[in-house]
Formats: C-alpha cells, sequence, structure tokens
C-alpha cells in the first residue's frame, strides 16, 4: 500500500465541506428560531387581548403570512 500526500485538493475539499456544513448548520439554527416565532404568533393572534387590538393584530398578522413560505420550506426539508 502506497501513502500518498494530501494534495492541494483534499485539502480545498475539505475546507469547502466544513464551511458548508458549518453555514446549513447556522441557516437551520436561525431557522428553528423563525419556526418558534411563527408558533408564537399563531398563538398570539387567537388571544382576546391582541384581537381587540387591531393595530397589533394587523401587523402579528402579517407577520405571519410572510413567515408562512419560509415555515413550509423549512418544514419540507425537516421532512
Amino acid at each position: 500500500l502506497i501513502e500518498r500526500k494530501p494534495q492541494i485538493n483534499d485539502v480545498f475539499s475539505f475546507a469547502f465541506f466544513y464551511i458548508f456544513k458549518l453555514n446549513i448548520n447556522i441557516i437551520l439554527e436561525k431557522l428553528e428560531g423563525v419556526s418558534l416565532r411563527f408558533d408564537e404568533i399563531g398563538r398570539l393572534i387567537s388571544e382576546p387581548d391582541v384581537m381587540s387590538d387591531m393595530k397589533r393584530y394587523i401587523k402579528l398578522n402579517k407577520e405571519y403570512k410572510d413567515l408562512q413560505p419560509i415555515i413550509k420550506a423549512y418544514n419540507e426539508y425537516k421532512n
């Protein structure tokens, strides 16, 4: 068995994979936070005090609708 020295391409490949994996983990952590916020908003917009404050209700409802496609894609990725 002949042992070979690591080539420059091996180092670049490893570095690229490591950075890619690290970035994916960071993105997934951020998306988990967005998912928690989405769930929180879903609870908030059904509370009577929020429904009686139309300005807050509209703001939360808009945020909820804006997050829906992101959460849909995140959930599809997770499953």
